[in-house]
């Protein structure tokens, strides 16, 4: 065939391709909510034929309002627009038909089927158990430890609903969901029973698109199990005393509901029947352990207890082994104390003796590994605790301990020393129970042997009966010697004897001058009066001492703000009495003015007046009032002036012995006082004279030319020459 041909028919091809109707678009999978609009879409290309719709295999005509074309159908639009969509009517699969173009033609168009689902919500959603295929109404209910199973049925639906498990606010996997036979969506979940999860709520949610909000429904687990309990209390437990209220409560967690018991532990008495357990006074009796105990239809619980002590002091319940025993010296003795009490309390062992009491041991158990006649007497258990810081003690009653055995003395040998001449006793201090014969072995002469017992006499020696001592069991032994000479110097050997058993003691007897009562009377009275003498000299330091004190205190009292007073040397009382002699048989020779020559004695005072200068000792001095003198005047009272701030300096001759220059140091700083009121023996003496030592020796002719010369030297220091005439 010509090319020319070959072009021709793929033309015509084309054409007749191009004349006939084609899809654009099918219809499709569609859903709506009831009374909706939806539309399906169903589009052709060279559209020729007629546009027509059938739902499940039967036309459907358009009607307005209802079934209305949604495009241009020249145009090739054949969409199908539905209103108020129905299930009943309108859910369905749907198919587009495009009729032929001519009825030649061979180009008729029918689409794919689509489905339309007019949605349906669930009418209702329950929960039923998948054993018994019963609806759950009420909680869900087993026992600890079981496994149930649940369903969710949504019935209705359309598409089927969504339906999800909740156990409290967790979400929980289903164990199985779908279409049951009769069409209705079924959830499954396995649930395990455990008391953590009782009383959680079981929920199961149904979602849907037409629904407007959530469709659930939900059940309560009842897990059941045996009662646990704990037991609190609303008052302390803690340093209770007898009276204190006490409130016990036992919280009991159970299901089903369970019963509660208190009882007192080892007695098995029931103290209530209620979870609350009151004690309005606790005492002793009512001290102890108490137990509380719940039970159900499931079983019992753990029984709880709680321990009630009271405080209170001790009680001594046994004491012994004996309160009377009676017990082998030398033997083991062990005393037992029996006692109760809240703190537990200490034990001490206390032994009655003559000359008072003796601690003997602490614990409840006393031991004397041998035993001896001193400790014989009776013995007492105290026992002492602490309740809220005080402290008590109990006493026990008293068990007496008697030591029976044979003799005993402690020592071996003794030594003794009597007087010549005089009526010797020899003493020996022995114990024992019963009493033991006493013989007295003499050895004293040459040649002969005397033997003598209890309550006789021989040669002029006798035995006294035994006396008591100080000590339990104790006896004194005595023998006499009716005028001792010098051959009773000797060893006496005295023989103890009893049931169980002998002792033997030896004293050596020594010869001694006899003292006379004179003598012994002189010997007192001198030590009395040595005593006495030291006694006095004791009173005499301790007077002299207050006394300088006292004086000491009037001294710094009468400080001030006066002058300070400064002078080469000033002798004690013993030394100025020396100096008036020396001076009153040199006085008419000695007129020269006072030098630095060593070989006459120089005194030197200064005063100087200030507002206020703290002398000595520390203490401001006063100035003394109501001058006598001129002198003592310009020494107390000087002129308030430049020149009272200026040293004024008296230069005496005057003819001292050198002893009472050497009698202190040198310009030692005193105070008028000091210089006044020395603090010797003739204190008080001296102070009544009320002038000072050196004034009062001095017999001052030109003190009218001191004071003449005041003003004359108000500006410079002043030095006076004076003589003296001592009287």
């Amino acid at each position: 065939m010509p090319v020319k041909g070959y072009v021709c028919l793929l033309l015509d091809l084309i054409v007749l391709v191009s004349c006939r109707q084609q899809w654009v678009e099918q219809p499709g999978h569609a859903e709506v909510n009831p009374g909706g609009t939806v539309t399906l879409p169903c589009k052709v290309r060279g559209k020729k034929g007629e546009c027509r719709w059938e739902r499940n295999a039967l036309p459907v005509g358009a009607y307005p309002g209802k079934y209305e074309w949604a495009g241009n159908q020249e145009a090739g639009d054949c969409s199908l627009l539905i209103r108020e969509a129905s299930k009943d009517y309108d859910s369905g699969e749907w198919v587009c038909q495009i009729t032929a173009s001519s009825f030649m033609e061979k180009d008729t168009l029918m689409s794919r089927p689509a489905r339309l689902i007019v949605r349906e919500p669930p009418r209702s959603v329950h929960l039923r158990s998948s054993a018994t295929g019963r609806s759950i109404l009420g909680p869900i209910s087993g026992p600890e430890g079981l496994q149930e199973r649940i369903d969710c049925v949504a019935v209705g639906g359309s598409p089927p609903p969504q339906l999800r498990w909740f156990l409290g606010d967790r979400e929980i996997p289903a164990e199985h969901s779908g279409l049951d036979s009769a069409g209705e969506m079924v959830s499954s979940v396995l649930v395990r029973m455990e008391k953590g999860e009782h009383g959680k709520p079981v929920r199961c949610e149904a979602l849907h698109p037409a629904l407007h909000r959530i469709v659930d429904v939900k059940s309560f687990l009842d897990i059941q199990y045996s009662p646990v309990v704990e037991i609190t209390s609303s008052t302390p437990l803690t340093n209770l005393v007898e009276g204190d209220r006490v409130q016990l409560n036992c919280v009991v967690d159970a299901n089903p509901p369970a019963s509660v018991l208190w009882y007192r532990d080892g007695t098995g008495e029931i103290a209530s029947k209620m979870t609350e357990l009151s004690i309005p006074r606790v005492d002793l009796q009512s001290a102890g352990t108490y137990v509380c105990l719940a039970n159900n239809t499931l079983g019992s619980s753990q029984a709880k207890s709680v321990e009630i002590q009271v405080q209170y002091s001790p009680v001594i319940e046994s004491v012994g082994p004996r309160l009377k025993i009676r017990q082998l010296y030398g033997t083991k003795l062990v005393l037992t104390c029996g006692a109760r009490g809240n703190p537990y309390p200490s034990f001490t062992w206390i032994q009655y003796k003559s000359s008072g009491l003796e601690v003997r041991g602490e614990g409840r158990d006393l031991v004397i590994e041998r035993l001896v006649y001193e400790d014989e007497g009776s013995y007492e258990c105290r026992a002492v605790n602490s309740i809220l810081g005080q402290r008590h003690e109990t006493k026990s009653k008293p068990i007496k301990v008697d030591v029976y055995g044979s003799p005993k003395v402690d020592r071996k040998v003794s030594e003794v020393y009597v007087s010549k001449g005089s009526t010797g006793r020899i003493e020996v201090e022995f114990c024992a129970d019963p009493l033991p014969k006493q013989i007295w072995h003499i050895d004293s002469h040459p040649g002969q042997k005397i033997v003598i017992n209890e309550g006789t006499s021989h040669a002029g020696y006798s035995v006294l009966n035994a006396t008591k001592s100080g000590r339990r069991n104790c006896y004194v032994s005595t023998l006499q010697i009716r005028e001792v000479k010098e051959e009773d110097g000797a060893d006496y050997v005295v023989h103890f004897e009893n049931d169980h058993g002998r002792e033997i003691h030896t004293v050596r007897v020594k010869i001694g001058a006899f003292l006379g009562k004179e003598t012994l009377i002189g010997g007192l009275i001198g030590g009395g009066m040595t005593l006495l003498i030291i006694l006095l000299l004791v009173v005499c330091c301790c007077t002299k001492c207050a006394r300088n004190n006292k004086a000491r205190k009037r001294d710094q009292e009468s400080g001030g703000s006066g002058e300070v007073w400064s002078t080469g040397s000033v002798c004690n009382s013993e030394a100025e009495q020396q100096s008036e002699i020396s001076t009153a048989n040199t006085a008419n020779t000695s007129h020269s003015a006072i030098s630095t020559d060593t070989r006459h004695s120089v005194v030197s005072i200064a005063t100087t007046r200030l507002g206020s200068i703290t002398p000595r000792n520390g203490v401001s001095a006063s100035p003394r009032p109501n001058p006598s003198s001129a002198v003592e005047s310009i020494l107390y009272n000087g002129p308030l002036s430049p020149f009272d701030r200026k040293n004024i300096s008296f230069n005496e001759d005057v003819s001292v012995s050198q002893e009472c220059l050497k009698a202190r140091p040198p310009t030692v700083p005193v105070n008028y006082n000091d210089l006044c009121f020395p603090k010797t023996s003739n204190y008080g003496s001296m102070r009544k004279q009320e002038r000072c030592d050196i004034l009062s020796r001095a017999n001052i002719k030109k003190i009218d030319e001191i004071v003449q010369q005041e003003d004359s030297v108000r500006h410079s220091p002043i030095q006076v020459n004076s003589e003296y005439q001592y009287s």
